[in-house]
């Protein structure tokens, strides 16, 4: 080791190029690596999406949802599936278990499994769209155009528009809302239909017949081979009229339509930028893409399309999460640049100036050194990654500070500088090692938590890790190139360290309190545990367990539900008032977008920076629910402030899952009346099925099999006569146009629908009232399955002041067991699902954690005992975490509790120091006065552990009180972590020196009477 050290020390040549190659390639990648909002991950979640135009929700819940669910059971890897069925649309959401490995691979098997599905109705005429969520795959930006103009005009723009965004590099998908596709409508005037006798899929069956484009094989020639293609396609309203539907006499299509028109699919959702009606699309980055980059190259575009459409249309940005992104990022990079300012400034007033600026040089050398690894590493530049590097900066500093400390002692104690320098590493390298090493298992078990969290969540050991070892390599090789000139300039000068008058009182007022406290050790030790435990464990019960605090948010999602018998049209109508509520905030909304349906409807409304606002985004969330809660024609308006994290949904989120109708509406009820009554839980709201009044068609089977005619043609017929069907199709310019058959609009009644006729088989005509009775009934508006099993979800609100998601879902289980609802069972899916995980995942990973820290001190000082010692500073400072966040009015978040896990590893540091250096006092001589060796060891290392205590916190404090403004997913931890260090470096300059002299004693007492033992027995 020493051979190896001196080696290395001697090398400045090594340490300037290595630390210019470190630099040059950390400021290269900072430039190339692109900015995101989340890691590079996969959820391990997917979307399944079927049309099926014109079905009831039964229909679609028969047909497609339940035969999908029927082949998504065989497959091992999925965790839960949920489902909606409505009319004409089939939603199905799968989440993969956590373990598994080949997520590629499961997700394949998810799409084999959805093309095995080969019965699907013919109303079905596309094939299930199958779409993977992945953190780079989320919606970026959401834009769109509007104008006073006609809808084909506006649609023109839009289009092209999409087709300038789809040659965008970065784009990976782009998602169009309310872009319809262009139909041919061949509305058919049923008298004329009577009067000719024909049917409808006469029709249907000449239209089909007529639009042929084929081909017909190879005509070889001694010269070439030419294609036969049979080319007989209707690309015009004049050649769809001529089409004939009979021979006999000769009737043209024409001669029974009331109308044949150019037109569009009608609308499944309508889509609303700041209030104002658009053709939308969803933007989706592909993989590891400049979000922010990106988002300037569309707003480009946008402009330029601006520049050429005119006044009349106006394109417009609804969602760009590019401008969030940057926010985050220039307050983690505002934090960061003031910690560093303030480490700087602590170590120039603490150390020589000269010594100061290289020691605070292994911050830059090893954050560089972290970004020159991410790009080779797959990662990109994200708020996790940044926020990491935060909270290491006053970390990495302490082990320069630690090295630079035991050098220069050594020196201005007379020893030379080369050898000051090389015994200096080789007494603190252990330690530096073991601090660093504990440091990193501290993070470690980050990586291993379960859910899209810990997904998230792993890039920060990974930092943690690529910090500390370019800190190890600064330290070993950097720095002490760097100080031997300051050394030997100095040898002969004034002190390096130059103890100033507040210096030498802090020393002598620590003296005089670390001797009263080790004199009376065995009340100090009490006196402690009782004062700064106890103060923990009494705030720790006050606390609420907040998975993600709102604090900072600026995203705000609404889901609505109109009545089940509105329609889009009156959705639409219903909405405008909802987002007059929205605009009337103007001062704090920067922009939004909403998704408008028949029931369901969304919205996603950005607020302005919360440093830029004087009110919460929860406190605009109850103004505002107060205010969707007098409006007519919603059956349900939820407001849900987007805290950034995974969870989704509200806090209380159940489902009734399973048994008869019955037994689970009065399951769903019960549970509902119940968290109306309890105290903090509010904005209870029970998913009912909605039914919406329907005309049932009974069938007389009997009469059906007389005249020979099918179900199926009947039930085709009765389709085609009210909402239509795409009987064919053909390319007409650049676009896929459909024909759509249907009855004229004077037709599609009741009255008519009777009259309609179909053939028999023997070829007399039939009318449809022969054949049903009508009646009127309800069906439901959607239908919701859990895991293939139909389902109604109860939710509510909480007061994080009163409860929490955990305790409100505990009262849950002991209030309704299953037994009593004949096996209808409740499953929890929202944010208590994965709070309850992640609480247990954090510690799992805490525990992990501290038995890997002894693990690795107990091989350090092959002493359990010492390695106890060091150890038993971790209570306090995490009853100080405690603490800390009951005085700052902060629950115990998911984010605090990450902090607590890395507080474990920091903090046993300066106690590892200190122990470090009694092990190497009691290497020289077995001190005689306990007391005095326990007080002269830690007052030996005060400097040392003050400097590293006080560059900690100082790279803490900024992003802590958003001093750069506030983060809420990383102020959280560097408060627990910097108040945590500075009880941690309290205890150790008191408390532990207190425990080592008990502990000395005991063992100098155990050897003496082991001496005596071997004496006597010689």
């Amino acid at each position: 080791m020493k051979q190896l050290l001196t080696h290395i020390i001697g090398r400045r040549m090594t340490a300037n190029v290595l630390t210019l190659a470190v630099v040059l390639l950390g400021i290269y990648a900072v430039i190339r690596l692109p900015l995101a909002e989340y890691p590079v991950i996969d959820f391990g979640s997917a979307s399944i999406e079927t049309s099926y135009p014109g079905a009831s929700a039964e229909d679609v819940e028969a047909n497609v949802t339940s035969r999908i669910e029927k082949e998504l059971l065989t497959l091992s890897d999925i965790k839960t599936f949920t489902s909606t069925s409505e009319d004409g649309f089939s939603s199905i959401r799968v989440q993969l278990k956590d373990d598994v490995k080949d997520v590629p691979r499961a997700m394949q098997d998810i799409r084999d499994a959805v093309s095995r599905v080969s019965d699907l109705p013919a109303g079905v005429t596309e094939s299930p769209r199958v779409r993977v969520t992945k953190s780079s795959s989320l919606d970026f930006m959401i834009v769109g155009v509007s104008g006073d103009i006609p809808y084909a005009q506006l649609r023109q723009h839009a289009r092209a528009l999409e087709l300038e965004l789809r040659r965008l590099p970065g784009i990976g998908n782009v998602l169009p809302n309310d872009l319809r596709e262009k139909e041919f409508w061949i509305e058919v005037d049923q008298a004329q239909l009577s009067r000719y006798g024909l049917t409808l899929d006469d029709v249907a069956t000449a239209v089909t017949e007529r639009n042929v484009l084929m081909t017909g094989g190879s005509l070889e020639s001694y010269q070439s081979a030419q294609d036969l293609i049979t080319l007989s396609e209707l690309k015009s309203l004049d050649a769809l009229r001529e089409v004939q539907i009979s021979r006999s006499p000769v009737i043209r299509l024409d001669d029974v339509s009331g109308q044949i028109s150019e037109s569009f699919e009608r609308p499944g959702s309508y889509a609303s930028i700041n209030g104002e009606q658009v053709i939308a699309f969803d933007l989706r980055t592909s993989d590891a893409v400049d979000v922010t980059a990106t988002a300037t190259a569309v707003r480009e575009l946008l402009a330029r399309e601006q520049l050429k459409a005119g006044d009349r249309v106006e394109y417009r940005v609804g969602f760009d999460l590019s401008v969030e992104i940057q926010s985050k990022f220039d307050v983690v990079k505002n934090n960061g640049i003031v910690g560093l300012v303030l480490v700087i400034i602590t170590l120039a007033l603490m150390l020589n100036r000269n010594i100061a600026l290289w020691v605070a040089m292994g911050i830059p050398f090893s954050l560089l050194g972290v970004f020159a690894l991410l790009a080779p590493l797959g990662q990109v530049l994200d708020s996790y990654t940044l926020a990491a590097m935060i909270l290491i900066i006053g970390i990495i500093v302490d082990d320069a500070v630690v090295v630079s400390e035991k050098i220069v002692h050594r020196c201005e104690s007379g020893e030379p500088v080369n050898s000051a320098i090389l015994n200096g590493l080789k007494d603190i390298l252990p330690a530096v090692l073991t601090s660093m090493i504990t440091t990193f298992l501290a993070f470690l078990p980050l990586m291993f938590l379960p859910g899209n969290t810990g997904k998230m969540l792993y890039v920060m050991p990974m930092t943690v890790g690529l910090a500390l070892l370019f800190s190890l390599i600064d330290v070993v090789i950097v720095l002490p190139s760097h100080l031997r000139p300051i050394l030997e300039r100095k040898r002969t000068g004034k002190p390096l360290q130059r103890k100033a008058v507040a210096e030498s009182r802090f020393r002598s007022l620590y003296l005089r309190t670390v001797t009263r406290a080790v004199r009376y050790r065995y009340i100090t030790i009490p006196l402690l545990a009782v004062l700064i435990i106890g103060s923990g464990g009494l705030s720790l019960q006050q606390l609420n367990y907040i998975f993600y605090p709102t604090q900072g948010a600026y995203l705000i999602e609404v889901e609505a539900e109109v009545d089940s018998s509105a329609n889009i049209d009156d959705a639409w109508r219903y909405s405008r008032a909802l987002e007059q509520i929205i605009a009337a905030e103007g001062e704090h909304v920067a922009r939004w977008y909403g998704s408008v349906g028949a029931p369901y409807s969304s919205f996603l409304i950005s607020l302005v920076p919360s440093n830029d606002r004087d009110v919460s985004a929860d406190a605009i969330v109850e103004k505002w629910q107060a205010q969707a809660d007098e409006l007519e024609g919603f059956v349900d308006v939820e407001f849900e402030v987007d805290a950034g994290g995974p969870p989704k949904g509200r806090p209380v989120d159940i489902m009734v899952v399973g048994g008869e109708n019955a037994d689970r509406e009065r399951m769903a009820t019960d549970l509902t009346h119940w968290l109306q009554q309890r105290t903090g839980v509010k904005k209870v709201f029970r998913a009912t099925d909605d039914e919406r009044p329907v005309i049932v068609a009974d069938i007389d089977y009997e009469r059906l099999n007389r005249y020979g005619i099918s179900v199926l043609e009947l039930a085709r017929t009765l389709r085609l006569s009210v909402d239509g069907e795409r009987i064919s199709r053909v390319f007409a310019g650049d676009e896929e146009v459909h024909y759509r058959l249907l009855l004229q609009h004077d037709d599609r009644n009741l009255n008519t629908l009777e009259n309609l006729e179909l053939r028999a088989a023997d070829g007399q005509m039939v009318k449809a009232r022969d054949l049903v009775q009508w009646r009127e009934s309800e069906t439901a508006a959607a239908i919701k399955h859990y895991n293939g099993e139909r389902s109604i979800r109860v939710s509510g609100m909480i007061d994080q002041a009163l409860t929490d998601p955990l305790a409100v879902e505990a009262q849950i289980w002991e209030q309704f067991p299953i037994s009593e609802y004949n096996g209808v069972r409740l499953v929890s899916n929202g944010k208590a699902k994965e709070t309850r995980e992640a609480l247990h995942g954090l510690l799992t990973a805490l525990a992990v954690a501290l038995v890997a820290i002894l693990l690795a001190l107990i091989l350090l000082f092959d002493s359990i005992w010492e390695s106890l010692i060091i150890m038993s500073i971790v209570p306090f400072g995490l009853a100080a975490c405690a603490t800390v966040l009951h005085l700052h009015g902060e629950p115990l978040s998911f984010f605090a509790l990450v902090g607590a896990i890395g507080l474990v590893g920091v903090m046993v540091n300066n106690s590892l120091v200190l122990v470090c250096h009694y092990q190497q006092q009691l290497e020289t001589a077995i001190p005689d006065n306990i007391e005095a060796f326990a007080v002269e060891g830690s007052l030996a290392r005060l400097r040392a552990v003050s400097l590293t205590t006080v560059t900690t916190v100082a790279g803490l404090i900024p992003l802590a009180y958003g001093l750069g403004g506030y983060d809420n997913y990383m102020g959280p931890i560097a408060l627990v972590m910097g108040w945590g260090i500075m009880v941690a470096a309290v205890v150790t300059l008191v408390f532990v020196p207190c425990v080592y002299s008990v502990y000395l004693k005991a063992r100098l007492r155990k050897q003496s009477k082991t001496a005596e033992l071997m004496s006597e027995t010689a």
